[in-house]
């Protein structure tokens, strides 16, 4: 049986994001049909690079692409790459890069895939009128040498691909499914993660994000969210999982307004779930996203929480409040408060339902790649 030739673009490897959607996926596809290529363009975690090589996938690592600025580097470096490969699929996950699915169109490659990932609309809302104008060109020309529209989500689909394309179900929905079963809520667990982290009966905020994007990931708001609730909860505690450049800053910040000892910064860590099950209530005032992992991932936990109303498309279940970041903060604190009473059950079989079970959604995309050929 021959081999289905894929090759993903993105833009580089970190823990979260697009490539965690990709490791999701294919660690849960049978690998054996596929040739796997993934290309990168800015220096990587070699962590994460890693688990990509061990998955089996072929890494290229090119120089940085910036937006309509493309180099003589650029040019020759897609030329070699597709000079080489005769690739069956090219999936482009980052609609600001206009080159994949140009050269794709140019070497006849039959399946050419433009997956939105983000809220385009608010992630460009701070840019000039004349950034917004050249990126709305330069979307329209990919999206001309697409065969396919993937989104993570409604508002994803709608800010890339249009509200037309999506009614006229022209935009495949791709759910960032997780592992469920992994991510179900046991209360056993929880009591023995709260002992490990000395919680006691405090109430416990939780908050997962990247710290290369404080500003949109909003872990300023946060801390002082979590400052507010203080006033109200002195023992309350807040465990903040991730890493990234700007996580030295956080803690220094969060130093410097007297409550860094209420605080646990995890870094990066490989059991996710157990810190989810110690939380009460999950803290989430994302600027923007495109359909975050992290939300899906603590709702299966049955955990409740607070979310800024422009993702309030993530709140699957109904367990979450959704408030405006013009909002204050002491507003955001009492939606906070207001969760300390929430009973928290197993949420796994709803999650399911609603399509985000990666077992059952990876075979749904792996049926996708094998009629490719």
């Amino acid at each position: 049986m021959k081999k289905v030739k894929i090759c993903h673009f993105i833009l580089g490897f970190h823990n979260g994001g697009v490539e965690k959607v990709i490791e999701n996926y294919f660690s849960n596809m049978d690998r054996t049909k596929f040739e796997l290529h993934i290309v990168t363009h800015i220096p990587p975690d070699l962590k994460k690079q890693k688990v990509f090589e061990n998955m089996g996938f072929i890494i290229h690592r090119l120089s940085y692409v910036q937006g309509h600025k493309i180099s003589k580097r650029n040019l020759l470096e897609y030329t070699e790459l597709f000079r080489n490969y005769k690739f069956d699929v090219v999936h482009n996950h980052f609609p600001e890069n206009l080159l994949p699915l140009f050269f794709a169109r140019n070497y006849k490659i039959k399946v050419r895939i433009l997956h939105s990932h983000g809220d385009y609309d608010n992630a460009f809302a701070k840019k000039s009128k004349l950034v917004k104008q050249i990126y709305g060109i330069g979307l329209k020309f990919n999206t001309m040498n697409a065969t396919h529209y993937f989104a993570c989500g409604k508002r994803a689909a709608e800010t890339v691909f249009g509200k037309k394309n999506l009614l006229k179900g022209k935009v495949t929905i791709v759910n960032n499914a997780i592992d469920i079963d992994r991510f179900k809520y046991n209360m056993e667990q929880r009591l023995k993660m709260r002992e490990e982290l000395l919680l006691g009966d405090s109430f416990t905020l939780g908050h997962v994000g990247r710290y290369e994007d404080v500003k949109q990931k909003n872990q300023k708001l946060v801390l002082e969210i979590f400052k507010e609730v203080l006033k109200d909860i002195p023992d309350a505690k807040l465990i903040m999982l991730g890493d990234g450049e700007e996580h030295e800053k956080i803690v220094k910040l969060s130093e410097k307004m007297g409550i860094k000892e209420n605080i646990i910064f995890t870094g990066a860590v490989p059991n996710v779930p157990d810190y989810l099950l110690a939380m009460d209530v999950f803290v989430f005032p994302s600027k923007f996203e495109g359909f975050s992992v992290a939300t899906t991932e603590a709702q299966c936990s049955g955990l409740p929480g607070v979310m800024s109303d422009t993702i309030s498309e993530m709140d699957i279940l109904g367990m979450f409040d959704a408030l405006s970041l013009n909002q204050s903060v002491s507003e955001w604190a009492a939606a906070v408060i207001s969760k300390r009473e929430f009973t928290r059950r197993d949420q796994s079989e709803v999650i399911r339902e609603k399509g985000y079970d990666i077992k059952l959604e990876a075979k749904k995309l792996e049926e996708f790649y094998c009629k490719c050929v």
